[in-house]
């Protein structure tokens, strides 16, 4: 009896050949719809970084540049790291901040952008170390003096910077590896790079 029922399974899928493969072509597409939508959703995320990132620098460049025209005597005195004034750096920095920024919003080249965030945001890493190195205790220039004239506590000001540069050095790593990993990064997948431009020209 079992012998005859295998003989029966066997006859029915030889005659519907065409069952499995579309169960098999059914749970293709889906996985291919599953995995496309994963890659719009993070591309979608990357491109609001991509934006995000630059208006923050943009506004610390312009907070550091219009903070390096006042009067706060701690303007003049030496960066321990850098051995230059304050008033100084901070004009380069928040020149070159602004000018990234710039560069970044113009650019259409997502990897490239993504990459220019990441070396500030780096930057930012390192200089934050050598004030450790040095022992010094002041509070991180990286919003300038706009803070005094806010009003804003040095304390707390020195948590909103901290905060911004970890949301700038993670959310930039995380960006150059996607786009790395997707092509994107040296120019070679039109694909993810189109979807990166209409989700910005969406905004």
């Amino acid at each position: 009896m079992s012998w005859k029922r295998r003989i029966g399974r066997k006859q029915s899928i030889n005659q519907n050949p065409d069952t499995s493969q579309l169960k098999t072509n059914a749970q293709i597409f889906n996985k291919s719809e599953a995995s496309s939508a994963r890659t719009d959703t993070i591309n979608t995320m990357v491109a609001w970084f991509l934006r995000s990132g630059s208006l923050i620098l943009l506004t610390v460049g312009i907070a550091k540049l219009l903070g390096s025209f006042g009067n706060d005597g701690i303007l003049d005195q030496d960066d321990p790291v850098f051995k230059v004034s304050l008033r100084f750096l901070t004009r380069w920095v928040g020149s070159l901040e602004i000018l990234v920024s710039i560069i970044c919003f113009l650019s259409r080249k997502h990897g490239f952008s993504a990459a220019l965030i990441a070396i500030m945001a780096t930057d930012f890493a390192i200089y934050r170390v050598g004030m450790m190195l040095t022992g010094s205790h002041r509070t991180c220039p990286c919003l300038g003096s706009i803070t005094g004239f806010l009003h804003i506590p040095n304390v707390l000001a020195d948590r909103i910077a901290t905060m911004l540069f970890l949301y700038l050095i993670v959310g930039s790593y995380v960006a150059v590896f996607w786009l790395w990993r997707t092509g994107v990064l040296f120019g070679t997948d039109r694909t993810v790079s189109a979807t990166l431009s209409k989700v910005v020209s969406n905004e």
